[in-house]
């Protein structure tokens, strides 16, 4: 195979991924609760991100690829990295060029216009060519698929012929912002304190004089068959017979852009951020750069642009770059803990009940929150507290809640009385033999423990009784196996502990071992999740592979195959009626049982990215994940899916 041939075979291979999972990821829209906003800007690049040139100018072209043209430079963006250009275009070493807008055409081709003429892009070499010399800050295509440029004086370029021609009105040449598109019949022009009309189907040409009214016209669209004009101290106008101001702006505003999007909405750039104004309800919207995930990369808009999925697409001052889709849904709810004055920290374990979620974290102790009260309590280490700060574990029996702690034992939290109870491994009565509790899992009244330190041993201890019992964990059998169990799960009348490759299976009666079992290749299993209704156990693997494993037959079954193309390492699971729950580094999953369908959800979909722990409410209505300082929850079924 040559070069070439391979080349072009990666470059399909790259495109494939980018349409079927980026673009679905990049376009998908997202709702952060407890913001004011309807809308989550994602920021792609941070104000110097593409340099210090400002981004002015984008386009969509039929592969998927965003083109973005900033004041020093052409990208092309793939979803995951931007390719520059600006030092491949042959040009004289005295150039010293300034790109300013971009548009891809009808007949599928990308043009730029800079400071130097106007260049087009070639496909065979992967390069710019400079196509015309006219000098031009704007470009539009008219119904024809010829270009309008605003060189010295408006300029009309036949991209068949090569031709282009000045547009005269008698012997004069016209100088003035200009519009049109390809489903326009006009070309509208602002000259000499007049709005002109040029018909391009017939050449009449309509005369109509602003009388003063509008003054530094920046930008105009065509919506329902009305013209909007922007004017950057005096607002949104509108004209059909006659000129009429529909939403006057501040003129410190200093509104510069207008895009006319499919919903009615007209989205308008200014130097304090972006407006929404819908023309059929009159209402407007505005969105400007705060201190929470989701808004404007910068108050500095330069450039809009609506892709042919209809997101919106922000470029604003130094190479700041966000986007957002108009289509909005709101199943995801977020929250960061910082909000409320804690530490950034993993979170590690959650416990949720009745409404309340037990969060324990990795050097922060355990918090208490509520979703309309907020941290309603904070736990740390102390002499009537827990053992530790770092939270291994969580669980629930009857009115005590049991912490799992790393060196600080084994913590009980009476929820009736407040008080705190902890048994380390120094205590007389021996109720866990390490302070590194690893995890936990109960069984009535009584807990079975895992140690980090004592992999060779767990705990069934009974707290009413004031019972402990150790059991030796032995070597499980097979070709493919590792001896540190990192779970322990309880489903009908076994108790089973989860290691990297095997399970073991011991008796809930006495504690004996049984057997253990391990599935037909090197799988990675990384976390496990017990099903009461099938009657047996679900794993995740490093991979993105998901395994059950039935209790009654006693084998595996493979329900997603690693490596998987959508999947990154499963460090989670989570269990409803019908769909298993999967936290992952990129974000969660969801696996239908019934069906085997599956879908991905990741920070376009406002899902915070590497999820740590989850847990399913007492009701099975919620379910919430967690990550770094982070919760995500959500109405069990109320997924729309884009």
């Amino acid at each position: 195979m040559d070069t070439k041939t391979r080349k072009t075979e990666t470059n399909e291979k790259q495109m494939l991924h980018f349409k079927r999972y980026i673009l679905p990821a990049l376009f998908a829209c997202i709702f952060m609760s407890g913001y004011a906003n309807d809308v989550y800007f994602h920021t792609i690049s941070r104000v110097g991100g593409l340099g210090y040139g400002s981004v002015t100018g984008f386009a969509q072209d039929s592969d998927g690829f965003m083109w973005i043209v900033t004041g020093d430079n052409i990208y092309r963006y793939d979803g995951y990295t931007f390719r520059a250009y600006h030092n491949k275009i042959a040009r004289p070493e005295e150039w010293l060029i300034a790109y300013w807008s971009v548009l891809y055409t009808q007949s599928e081709d990308l043009y730029v216009t800079t400071s130097c003429g106007v260049l087009r892009y070639c496909r065979d070499t992967d390069n710019f060519v400079k196509v015309s010399d006219c000098v031009s800050r704007s470009i539009c295509e008219d119904q024809y698929g010829r270009l309008w440029l605003d060189g010295s004086g408006i300029v009309c370029y036949d991209p068949k012929t090569g031709e282009q021609a000045p547009l005269l009105i008698g012997n004069y040449g016209v100088t003035g912002r200009f519009y049109t598109s390809p489903s326009v019949v006009s070309l509208y022009v602002i000259a000499n304190e007049a709005l002109l009309t040029i018909n391009l189907n017939t050449g009449e040409q309509k005369f109509h004089s602003l009388e003063g009214k509008l003054q530094r016209v920046t930008a105009m669209e065509w919506q329902d068959s009305t013209l909007y004009l922007l004017c950057e101290k005096k607002g949104l106008w509108q004209f059909r017979d006659d000129l009429q101001c529909i939403l006057p702006l501040e003129g410190s505003q200093s509104a510069r852009k207008l895009l006319a999007a499919s919903d009615h909405r007209l989205w308008i750039g200014t130097m304090h951020g972006l407006f929404a104004y819908n023309t059929e309800s009159g209402t407007l919207k505005h969105y400007e750069q705060t201190n929470h995930e989701g808004s404007l990369v910068s108050n500095s808009i330069q450039a809009l642009y609506l892709d042919n999925n209809d997101n919106l697409w922000v470029g604003t001052y130094a190479g700041g770059l966000c986007l957002a889709s108009a289509h909005i849904h709101n199943d995801f709810h977020s929250v960061r803990l910082q909000d409320y004055g804690c530490l950034n920290l993993p979170i590690s374990a959650l416990l949720e009940d009745n409404g309340y979620l037990w969060i324990g974290t990795e050097g922060d102790g355990l918090y208490c929150w509520h979703e309309d009260k907020g941290i309603v309590a904070h736990y740390q280490q102390s002499a009537g507290g827990i053992g530790a700060n770092n939270i291994k574990s969580i669980v629930k029996t009857g009115n005590k809640l049991w912490i799992g702690t790393y060196l600080g034992g084994l913590s009980c939290l009476n929820t009736t009385t407040g008080r705190f109870t902890t048994y380390t491994a120094e205590r007389k009565e021996h109720a866990v033999l390490s302070n590194q509790i690893y995890a936990m899992c109960p069984d009535d009244e009584a807990l079975w423990i895992l140690y980090q330190s004592r992999s060779d041993m767990m705990t069934y201890f009974q707290p009413e009784e004031g019972m402990s019992r150790s059991i030796a964990i032995p070597e499980p059998v097979g070709e493919y196996v590792s001896s540190r169990p990192f779970n322990v799960l309880k489903t009908g009348n076994d108790i089973f502990l989860s290691t990297t490759t095997s399970l073991l299976r011991f008796s809930r009666t006495d504690g004996s071992y049984l057997t253990s079992y391990s599935p037909n290749k090197p799988y990675s299993i990384c976390s496990v999740c017990a099903d009461t209704l099938r009657d047996g156990l679900w794993m995740g693997t490093r991979n993105g592979g998901l395994l059950f494993f039935d209790r009654i037959q006693e084998s595996f079954r493979t329900a997603l195959d690693e490596p998987s193309n959508e999947l990154s390492k499963i460090n989670t699971i989570a269990l409803t009626d019908s769909t298993v729950w999967m936290g992952t580094d990129n974000g969660v999953a969801s696996y239908s049982i019934g069906s085997g369908s599956l879908h991905v959800y990741n920070i376009y979909d406002g899902v915070f990215e590497h999820i740590l722990s989850s847990c399913v409410s007492e009701d099975g209505n919620r379910v919430y994940w967690s990550g770094l300082g982070t919760l995500n929850y959500m109405e069990a079924g109320e997924i729309n899916y884009n």
